[in-house]
């Protein structure tokens, strides 16, 4: 075997053994926001943690920011002069998406993990929940 064959085997077996020795990348632990009026997503929007202000949304309505630590944080969300609050609570680990809707006053929150992927979630068991609320015997 020539040297230039030995060499490039050599460089072919170390771009192969570095790529079986990478790790699936994960995403630090985050929060992802977006805002929605009945006209579309609200550019500028002011996100806050805890009232703490992290930043303001961009033209498509988007804000990525970090979200450390785990507990129950409070998720302010306010643009030209209307707001909508919610509680989220994550742990380290976990990533948050919420997507407001500011003129109906709701949030919708999903809370996953760093670890899931997305076939991962679309593998998620599919169903229907009934819920029945009885009170003193009878339905409420």
């Amino acid at each position: 075997m020539s040297s230039y064959t030995a060499s490039r085997l050599s460089r072919w077996l170390i771009i192969l053994s570095c790529s079986f020795a990478t790790t699936s990348p994960k995403a630090a632990d985050e929060l992802l926001v977006y805002v929605f009026s009945g006209s579309g997503p609200v550019d500028g929007a002011v996100v806050a943690i805890d009232q703490i202000p992290v930043g303001q949304t961009a033209a498509d309505g988007s804000l990525l920011t970090d979200l450390s630590g785990s507990g129950v944080r409070t998720l302010t969300i306010t643009a030209d002069g209307r707001g909508v609050t919610t509680r989220v609570t994550a742990a380290s680990g976990q990533l948050v998406d919420a997507v407001a809707q500011l003129e109906e006053s709701t949030v919708y929150v999903d809370v996953y993990s760093q670890a899931e992927s997305v076939a991962d979630r679309n593998a998620a068991a599919e169903g229907t929940l009934t819920i029945s609320v009885i009170q003193g015997g009878a339905p409420a």
